[in-house]
């Protein structure tokens, strides 16, 4: 079974499901903060963002890797400087553990000038087909 900081991948997914806020709902109540965009994905589809080239590859090597099952990414967040600029989500829950798959990338620059870290996160909900049925 992987490990993920010493817990196992069903207990980081579990901890992942217990701490996501959705800022959807939240903001909903709150308001946006300043400098922050709340989308929907009905409106603008994940999939179609502009998003890290490597989050993309990420996304797309899992579902080479897992012909069998379709993903529904349902969830964006981008954080520029550790400030959260973009959600993409509505209302709807995070997958249940045995559907939940996320991907994440993050990216920094250093130098002299200055420091820039940008983060984004997708979070997917994982369809398996259908087990076939041998008929002979």
């Amino acid at each position: 079974m992987a490990t993920l900081h010493g817990l196992s991948s069903i207990d980081a997914v579990r901890q992942f499901r217990k701490n996501y806020i959705n800022f959807h709902a939240l903001w909903r109540l709150s308001g946006v903060p300043e400098g922050s965009e709340l989308k929907i994905p009905a409106d603008h589809p994940i999939g179609a963002l502009e998003m890290q080239p490597a989050l993309k590859d990420s996304v797309a090597a899992y579902q080479q890797a897992h012909p069998h099952s379709r993903l529904t990414l349902e969830k964006f967040l981008r954080y520029h400087n550790g400030r959260l600029v973009l959600v993409v989500e509505d209302e709807t829950p995070l997958p249940d553990e045995r559907q939940l798959v996320t991907f994440s990338h993050t990216s920094t620059i250093l130098s002299l000038e200055g420091a820039e870290v940008l983060t984004e996160l997708v979070v997917a909900r994982r369809h398996d087909a259908p087990a076939s049925r041998n008929n002979a």
